[in-house]
């Protein structure tokens, strides 16, 4: 099996017949090369296209085209299928308060509002904000955004305020009543 790329970075070609498939592709990358890929597409994909491979040896139809798809990562994201993971870093007095952040998409940046009392681990789902779903090119899947709540380094005036809410929680679970 020879390997080209012969249509573009993100691409592999793979042929399983003859010795001078680098050429051919060449001769078939100015003919013929797509405008886009389907954005639904996955890594290790395969695609076949019919009658645009090598040609016969013995002068009858030209084989199949394989290809087999490498599709560029987006460092912000981890695929999972149709829905992509993101982390997002959240300060420890929006997580006890809840909030708003703002979170990347693949369009954009959506403000999100964080629960009260959120813990580190906590999955916030955002419907129809993952990859498009391959057969069904109006459907997405969901974002899925993974809380980690970063605590303060130095602690001033804060520290005081924890201590007294400390103090004033043992208090009451000492008294309940």
């Amino acid at each position: 099996m020879q390997k080209y790329d012969a249509l573009g970075t993100n691409w592999e070609a793979y042929q399983h017949t003859g010795d001078d498939w680098p050429d051919y592709a060449n001769r078939s990358k100015q003919n013929e090369r797509p405008s886009q890929g389907n954005p639904s597409a996955f890594y290790g994909q395969q695609l076949k296209i019919k009658g645009k491979g090598q040609p016969s040896v013995k002068g009858g139809n030209r084989g199949n085209l394989f290809i087999i798809l490498k599709v560029q990562q987006d460092s912000r994201f981890q695929r999972n299928g149709d829905h992509l993971r993101y982390v997002a870093t959240v300060d420890l007095y929006t997580a006890i308060l809840g909030g708003k952040i703002e979170v990347p998409t693949l369009t954009g940046t959506v403000k999100v509002t964080v629960p009260k009392e959120s813990e580190t681990g906590k999955t916030l789902r955002l419907k129809g904000k993952g990859m498009p779903i391959y057969s069904k090119p109006l459907q997405f899947g969901d974002l899925l955004v993974k809380l980690n709540v970063e605590l303060p380094k130095q602690l001033t005036k804060e520290e005081e305020i924890f201590k007294k809410s400390q103090n004033l929680r043992e208090t009451q679970t000492v008294n309940p009543n």
